[in-house]
């Protein structure tokens, strides 16, 4: 039989060293942004992806088409007890701005649901509960937003992230290009792609199509309003051959990782594991920056995602993988700026909760952050002190021939429609 030796949170809240929580849930919807939000620091491990029984299912874009729609949302409280939520939906353009649709129009069903499918974590030394959601189904293509609030306040919003219903209509052809001509084809990627509209009639293909192009996942790192550098309208088919700089992308570095799916053996760039009866820390292998080096080859490189597995015991990764805290180091001496670490483990987003504090005993910088039991990608990243200007090549270098994923989202709004239909997708690598 298993035991379970848990934290009770209240000691866990003030006896970590390296971090501090402090839950705090609730936006005005005044200032409601339709991007990848979370406003309770004791949310973690948010992901919108397709079902699946493979752990990899999890890196999986936050995609699917409108014939078969499987996403799912997941997340964790860092909690003894399970919380009541509920869940509003809603339709967005291809800029992200919310339509004009009335929410019968784009939902079968009225427009609150409630999470009913959560767990406590089993067996674990820090305590959480798992919440799993199953995306109500639309009925028509698009951008959408997601909204978890608490139950009976919808302005105390939890958290809020992108997902995208896509219908084919339009057919699209890409490929991933180095640069050609002078330096600026040593660290950049440009996207060439084309767009066919036999099933459709465009009056005015100018206006009526929008082409975003997303790198790795991130809404953060895109290309958008491309306009065809060729329309021809015999064929039906749109060209985007550019021959400027619209369609170009830093090519990057191949991520680092680790691996925390053991916690009983130091797997790939775990140095040590610490195991006390409170709580697990995984010491990672030291680090140093990358920059003008050549294009680093990783292990299984995700591109920056993550996803959770435990390989020592239980049966269920979502409830018996625990949460670790996870000792960053690298070398390098003090700069002027901010030192985080940055991927989808922290959200995408430059945030002071991942933070490394320079070390001058060592002449390194060292931050602790808590993680759950997985397989992680991420980047060191420079930004300013205000987190506004992030700098990604500073410790990781660019190079043209890095290994990224590209999507390309073709939208179409038909005459006198009052949304735009994402109509159109396509991987690339």
């Amino acid at each position: 039989m298993k035991t379970s030796q848990k934290i009770p949170f209240f000691i866990f809240l003030f006896s970590s060293i390296g971090f501090h929580f402090i839950s705090f849930s609730g936006i005005s919807q005044d200032n409601f942004k339709t991007e990848n939000q979370i406003f309770d620091t004791l949310i973690q491990t948010v992901k919108i992806h397709p079902l699946g029984d493979s752990p990899k299912t999890q890196t999986l874009s936050e995609i699917a088409p409108l014939q078969f729609q499987n996403l799912v949302l997941t997340f964790d409280k860092l909690t003894d007890y399970a919380e009541d939520y509920a869940v509003k939906i809603y339709n967005c353009n291809a800029d992200w701005r919310r339509s004009d649709l009335a929410e019968n129009e784009y939902l079968e069903d009225y427009n609150e649901f409630y999470i009913l499918d959560n767990e406590p974590s089993f067996n674990t030394k820090i305590n959480f509960v798992h919440y799993q959601f199953r995306l109500p189904k639309v009925k028509i293509a698009g951008n959408y937003i997601v909204k978890v609030y608490e139950d009976g306040d919808e302005e105390a919003v939890i958290l809020v992230r992108r997902f995208c219903i896509y219908q084919p209509l339009f057919g699209t052809g890409g490929k991933s290009e180095r640069v050609t001509g002078g330096n600026i084809s040593v660290r950049n990627q440009e996207i060439q792609f084309v767009v066919n509209y036999a099933n459709v009639d465009l009056l005015n293909p100018e206006e009526q199509v929008k082409v975003t192009i997303r790198q790795n996942g991130r809404w953060n790192k895109t290309v958008t309003n491309l306009k065809p550098t060729f329309i021809k309208t015999a064929q039906k088919r749109l060209e985007y051959n550019f021959f400027n700089t619209e369609n170009i992308f830093r090519g990057g570095n191949e991520f680092r990782l680790f691996d925390l799916t053991s916690l009983q053996q130091n797997t790939l760039n775990i140095a040590k594991i610490e195991r006390t009866a409170l709580r697990n820390t995984a010491i990672l292998m030291p680090a140093k920056s990358r920059q003008g080096k050549v294009r680093h080859d990783i292990f299984d490189d995700m591109n920056g995602r993550f996803y959770i597995q435990n390989r020592d015991v239980g049966q269920n990764p979502t409830t018996d993988s625990d949460y670790v805290k996870v000792f960053f180091t690298l070398y390098h001496p003090e700069v002027a700026g901010r030192v985080l670490i940055l991927g989808e483990l922290t959200n995408w987003q430059s945030s002071p909760r991942y933070e490394l504090v320079f070390n001058p005993l060592f002449e390194r910088y060292e931050g602790t952050f808590l993680f759950k039991q997985g397989y992680y990608n991420y980047m060191y990243v420079l930004t300013s002190n205000d987190y506004h200007t992030t700098d990604e090549e500073y410790f990781e270098g660019s190079h043209f021939n890095t290994e990224n994923d590209y999507e390309i989202f073709v939208y179409y709004r038909p005459l006198g429609a009052r949304t735009d239909i994402l109509a159109g997708y396509q991987q690339i690598r």
